[in-house]
C-alpha cells in the first residue's frame, strides 16, 4: 500500500520581467494534448488503465465498478482508458501518465513484491497493483465470485493516495495501510469508504474552476483568431474607432502602425524596444487616449512600425497592444474556442501612465529548470538555446531545421524530456541565442498558450495567478 515515490510538484519561484520587479503565483490548471478528445468535465478524471496481468475482462469491469462507486462518494467521476494493447491509436494512452490522467497498471508475479502488499502508488501520477497476490488472498477467504469488489477497493485506495496527493494512511476506512482478514470482508460488503475529510480533499483535488463567467464589472468582446494563435480585438486610439490590434501578453509596450500614426499627426522620436533579440531602435510617440473594452489608458507612450514589415502575422492590423495596457486589467480571459475576450477592469478605469508585467511558467528540460514567459503572440515554445546550453551542454535533441516566423529566423527541434506542470513528452520547440545576459536574465524562452491547446486562458493580475484548461 505504501507509496515507494513521491514525486513533488513543480513549484514556481519569483522571477524578475520586463520593466517591472513583480512576483507571480503560477496555478496550472490543466495540461492537455492536442490529440486529447475533450477536456475532462469538472471533478472528473481519466485513468489509463494497462493490463498486464491479463485480468479477466469481466473481473476488471466490476473493479472499476467498484472503484468508481468508492470515489463517486467524494464526487469524483472517474473515466477508465483501456491502453492495452500497445498498438492502440488512443492518443491519451500514448502521451503519459499525467497528474489528471494516472496511470494504473495490473502487474502478474508474487515473489518479485514480497516487500509490498497489494499494490503501491507512485504520487501523483501512477498506481501499481499486483494481481495475482490480491487474486490468491482472495482465494484464501474463498470469495473469489468477488475478486472485483476487492480489487475495486484496492484500486480506490491507492488513487485515493493521488488525489489526497499524499501517501499517509488513515486508521479507518478505505485508506487503512493493513489489509487482513478484517478489511477484505468490508471490501467485499462494500463498507470501505474514505472518511468525511478525505472526500472532502479529494473533492477539492479534482474541481476544475470554470472560466470566469461575465459579472456586472466584465465586459466580453468578440476577436478573431489569425492563424490559429493570433488574438485580434476592436480598439480605439483618440477618435478613431473599430481598429484592429492584436493583443499580445508577450509584448510590453503597445506598437502602432506607422499609417496609423500618419493619419493621427504624430510627433515621433527615437526610442528601441526590448524583442526576443534584446533592444531594437524603433521610433515612439505619444497617443491621447487608446480604449480596449472596458480598458482605457490617456496620455501613453507608444512605438511606431511599419508592422507588415516587421511581421506578416501584423500585416494587417493597426498596432499590437501590450502588457502596459492589460496590466490595467483586474483580469483578462482569452477563449479561444468561443472567439471571445472577457475584460474585468481594476478599481480604477484608466491610468495617465500604464505600467506592465508578465506572466512566466516553470519548466523542466532534461532535469534542468527554466523558466518561460508566456506569449500570446507567438505560436509555439521558443528556447534561448545558449542558455540552457550553459545549463545544459549535452543537451538531446533532434535533428535541426532553419525556419521563419515574422523577422525572426530560428532552428526547430524536437526536443525530449521537456516538462511543464505534471506532462513530461518530447514536444517541438524553436531555438535561437537569448539577448545579453543582463536582459532578461532569469527567462529562458518563451511559451504560446497555442503549444497547451488551450481551450481558454486567463491572467488574473489582482491575485497574480494563471490558469488555462
Amino acid at each position: 500500500m505504501n507509496p515507494s515515490t513521491v514525486l513533488q510538484p513543480v513549484r514556481a519561484r519569483a522571477c524578475f520581467v520586463i520593466r517591472l520587479r513583480l512576483e507571480l503565483a503560477l496555478l496550472i490548471l490543466v495540461l492537455g494534448s492536442c490529440g486529447s478528445t475533450s477536456a475532462r468535465p469538472s471533478s472528473g478524471v481519466e485513468v489509463l488503465v494497462y493490463n498486464y496481468a491479463s485480468v479477466p475482462a469481466g473481473v476488471l469491469r466490476g473493479a472499476e465498478r467498484e472503484a468508481a462507486k468508492i470515489l463517486g462518494a467524494t464526487s469524483a467521476e472517474l473515466k477508465w482508458v483501456d491502453c492495452l494493447p500497445a498498438s492502440t491509436t488512443d492518443e491519451r494512452c500514448h502521451r503519459g501518465w499525467t497528474r489528471d490522467s494516472p496511470g494504473l497498471r495490473f502487474i502478474a508475479g508474487f515473489n518479485k513484491y514480497q516487500n509490498r502488499e497489494f499494490g503501491h502508488a507512485d504520487v501523483p501520477v501512477l498506481v501499481t497493483i499486483y494481481y495475482e497476490k490480491v487474486a490468491r488472498r482472495v482465494h484464501q477467504e474463498n470469495a473469489d465470485s468477488e475478486l472485483g469488489a476487492v480489487l475495486g477497493a484496492l484500486v480506490a485506495h491507492e488513487l485515493g493516495h493521488l488525489f489526497l496527493e499524499d501517501p499517509k494512511h488513515s486508521t479507518v476506512g478505505v485508506m487503512e495501510p493493513n489489509w487482513g482478514t478484517i478489511q477484505l470482508r468490508s471490501a467485499l460488503n462494500g463498507k470501505l469508504t474514505f472518511t468525511t475529510e478525505q472526500a472532502i480533499r479529494i473533492k477539492h483535488r479534482l474541481e476544475l474552476p470554470e472560466r470566469a463567467d461575465q459579472d456586472s464589472n466584465s465586459t466580453t468582446l468578440k476577436i478573431e483568431i489569425d492563424s490559429g494563435f493570433v488574438v485580434v480585438a476592436r480598439a480605439q486610439v483618440e477618435n478613431l474607432p473599430d481598429l484592429k490590434f492584436i493583443v499580445d501578453t508577450g509584448v510590453t509596450n503597445t506598437v502602432i502602425d506607422q499609417k496609423l500614426a500618419d493619419r493621427l499627426r504624430l510627433r515621433r522620436f527615437v526610442g528601441r524596444i526590448l524583442s526576443f533579440e534584446g533592444f531594437l531602435p524603433m521610433q515612439q510617440t505619444r497617443i491621447a487616449s487608446l480604449q480596449l473594452g472596458p480598458l482605457w489608458a490617456r496620455d501613453m507612450q507608444v512605438y511606431v512600425e511599419d508592422l507588415p514589415r516587421f511581421s506578416s502575422l501584423a500585416a494587417r492590423v493597426d498596432g499590437i497592444v501590450g502588457m502596459d495596457v492589460l496590466s490595467s486589467a483586474k483580469r483578462f480571459t482569452i477563449d479561444y474556442e468561443k472567439r471571445t475576450l472577457l475584460v474585468e477592469p481594476a478599481d480604477h478605469r484608466e491610468q495617465s501612465q500604464p505600467t506592465s508585467t508578465s506572466f512566466s511558467v516553470p519548466a523542466n528540460i532534461q532535469g534542468v529548470s527554466a523558466r518561460l514567459l508566456v506569449d500570446t503572440g507567438f505560436p509555439g515554445i521558443l528556447l534561448y538555446r545558449d542558455r540552457l546550453l550553459r545549463q545544459l551542454p549535452e543537451m538531446r535533441m533532434g535533428p535541426p531545421s532553419k525556419v521563419t516566423i515574422g523577422r525572426l529566423h530560428l532552428v526547430q527541434v524536437e526536443l525530449p524530456g521537456l516538462q511543464i506542470g505534471s506532462v513530461q513528452q518530447t514536444a517541438k520547440v524553436y531555438l535561437m541565442d537569448g539577448p545579453h545576459a543582463n536582459l532578461l536574465p532569469n527567462v529562458d524562452g518563451y511559451l504560446g498558450p497555442s503549444s497547451l491547446c488551450t481551450k481558454w486562458i486567463e491572467f488574473n493580475l489582482d491575485q497574480h495567478v494563471l490558469r488555462w484548461r
